[in-house]
C-alpha cells in the first residue's frame, strides 16, 4: 500500500478526496440557493415611493409663481412671476405648444428654465417634479422647440445695430480690433 493513499483512507474504506469533494459540491448547492431565494424575496417586497411626499410639479410652480415675494420666483427660474407667466402664455398661443394632460405649460417651462438658468440634471428634475426621466426629456425638448418656433419675436435686434458703440469706437483699446469687422458682425 502506497503511504500517500493509506493517510487519505477512513476505515471503511472511502476517500477523503471523494468527502472533501461531496462537502464542496454542498457547500456551492447551498450558496447558489441562497442567492436564486434571495432573488425571489426581493422581487416580491413592497416597492417604496420614488419621490417624498410633497409637493407636485405642478404644485411646486404654482407655490413659486404665487408667492408674495417674487424674488422666489427669480432664484428659481431666473425670470419675475410676470415674466414667466408672459413667456408660458406666448409659447402656447404662438410657439405650438401642445400641452399633455399630465404636465402644463407652466410645469415644462419651469423644467426648461432650471435647465438653461442652473445647468440642472434631469435626474435632479424628475426628483424635484415627480416625473420619469422620459417625462422631464421630453417636456424639455417640447419647450425648446417652442421657444425656436417663437425666437423671432422675442429675441429682436435693436434698432442701433449698425451702429458701433461710443465707448468701443473712441477707445483705443477696443477700436482697432473691431474696425472693419462690424459687417461680419450683422451677419
Amino acid at each position: 500500500m502506497n503511504p500517500a493513499n493509506a493517510s487519505s483512507s477512513n476505515p471503511n474504506g472511502s476517500n477523503r478526496r471523494d468527502d472533501d469533494s461531496d462537502d464542496d459540491l454542498r457547500e456551492r448547492l447551498m450558496i447558489a440557493n441562497f442567492f436564486i431565494l434571495d432573488g425571489r424575496r426581493r422581487r416580491h417586497r413592497r416597492r417604496l415611493r420614488m419621490w417624498p411626499v410633497g409637493l407636485s410639479g405642478a404644485d411646486y410652480i404654482q407655490q413659486v409663481l404665487n408667492n408674495p415675494n417674487p424674488t422666489n420666483c427669480r432664484w428659481q427660474f431666473r425670470v419675475g412671476p410676470s415674466v414667466f407667466q408672459l413667456l408660458a402664455d406666448t409659447l402656447l398661443e404662438e410657439g405650438r405648444y401642445q400641452p399633455t394632460s399630465g404636465v402644463t405649460v407652466e410645469e415644462a417651462l419651469g423644467m426648461f428654465m432650471k435647465v438653461i438658468g442652473f445647468g440642472t440634471t434631469q435626474r435632479d428634475l424628475a426628483d424635484r417634479f415627480c416625473r420619469s426621466l422620459q417625462t422631464v426629456w421630453s417636456c424639455v425638448h417640447k419647450i425648446l422647440d417652442a421657444v425656436l418656433n417663437v425666437g423671432h419675436i422675442i429675441i429682436r435686434p435693436r434698432h442701433t445695430i449698425g451702429v458701433v458703440h461710443p465707448h468701443i469706437s473712441g477707445n483705443p483699446k477696443y477700436d482697432p480690433w473691431f474696425r472693419g469687422h462690424l459687417r461680419k458682425l450683422e451677419m
